[in-house]
């Protein structure tokens, strides 16, 4: 048998799972979480960028011109 505090937390659990499901299903809330997700992954790009080339000049391992 269940104890009442798992039942107690599976049906909250429930009761927050499925409406935002539904919520996060339709179409405008998915265009806004797209929109969220390539913002968030061009910042992280930019920084990665910024401290590799920080770390690690592209000059320094080019040849030397004469």
């Amino acid at each position: 048998m269940r104890s009442p505090f798992r039942k107690f937390v599976v049906r909250r659990l429930a009761g927050l799972l499925v409406p935002g499901a539904l919520v996060l299903g339709t179409s405008c809330v998915e265009s806004v979480r797209e929109s969220f997700v390539n913002g968030s992954l061009g910042f992280v790009e930019d920084t990665a960028a910024t401290i590799l080339e920080g770390l690690f000049p592209a000059d320094a391992f080019l040849p030397a011109s004469e």
